[in-house]
């Protein structure tokens, strides 16, 4: 039995590839989506702690992992397939995750991630939302920072370079035997991949974009997909061909943004047993998409 999705609202933030990768796609199909930094529910919170993107449909199902919605959306509408090797190619991007998230916000470009976090935006723009992301901020702030001194520890060099070159030219070779990441067809993998993409070339992580420049064959697929989602949000990954892309930026909402800043770093102690409190209610719930670091 199909669901009604008349209302759709999407969790998550503007730079998260796994939110931008089902935000891409919900706009491909035609629904009305927007996305908000707004957590779905207080309980859900509670339970499953800061993860997304989770997807709320007419305030009666909740959908998360980005991959689960691919699914769910490919039984609802036909007009994308959503092919068996999707969870191997899930794993894929989890491994691409890793070699560039923690960059986001390593040490020496604290500024760079908190600029990428003002900047970013709602649709339609909220300042509650605005205000919510600065708690976010330091929360994620927080996880890449433990991800990083985890990894000095355990000598682990998962954001290496020539890791990252691999993976890519991984995708940029699959690309030189067909149009799309899955074959002849457009499918939900082709978004999963351009989410990351986007991701990369968000703000935080831009000295990655003369690396992706080298591989000719994701080149011309990522201008596809600029092509596909012509006239959509924020669509990033035109810095590749673009020397003179801005963003879309709104000083009410850079305010609110810097205003949540200062008002979580005032009652820091408080903020600090909220984010403890999170990280044990993601521990204790399900990892979905990108929630491994």
């Amino acid at each position: 039995m199909k669901v009604s999705m008349k209302k759709l609202r999407l969790y998550g933030v503007e730079h998260s590839p796994w939110v931008l990768g089902v935000w891409y796609s919900l706009r491909y199909l035609g629904f009305n989506t927007s996305l908000s930094s707004l957590p779905i529910s207080a309980k859900w919170v509670k339970n499953n702690g800061i993860t997304f993107p989770v997807l709320n449909i007419d305030d009666k199902k909740i959908i998360s992992d980005s991959f689960n919605i691919y699914q769910f959306l490919s039984t609802e509408n036909h007009s994308l397939p959503y092919p068996n090797t999707s969870m191997d190619f899930q794993n894929g991007l989890e491994k691409l995750f890793l070699t560039y998230s923690p960059k986001r916000a390593s040490f020496g470009k604290d500024l760079s991630f908190f600029k990428g976090w003002m900047s970013m935006n709602e649709y339609p723009q909220s300042l509650a939302g605005s205000f919510a992301r600065g708690f976010l901020f330091f929360y994620y702030y927080s996880l890449i920072k433990i991800a990083l001194v985890a990894m000095f520890l355990k000598n682990k060099h998962f954001t290496s370079l020539k890791r990252i070159q691999k993976i890519l030219l991984n995708y940029d070779e699959k690309l030189k035997e067909s149009k799309w990441i899955g074959g002849e067809q457009l499918s939900y993998l082709d978004f999963a991949l351009f989410g990351h993409i986007e991701c990369m070339c968000s703000g935080p992580t831009d000295e990655l974009i003369p690396i992706i420049k080298k591989y000719s064959n994701l080149v011309s697929w990522i201008d596809r997909m600029i092509q596909l989602n012509d006239g959509m949000r924020p669509l990033f990954s035109r810095k590749i061909s673009e020397n003179n892309f801005s963003l879309d930026r709104t000083l009410a909402n850079e305010v609110t943004f810097c205003s949540s800043i200062i008002f979580w770093a005032s009652i820091f102690p408080i903020t600090l047993f909220l984010i403890i409190l999170l990280f044990v209610c993601r521990k204790n719930g399900n990892h979905f998409s990108g929630a491994r670091l």
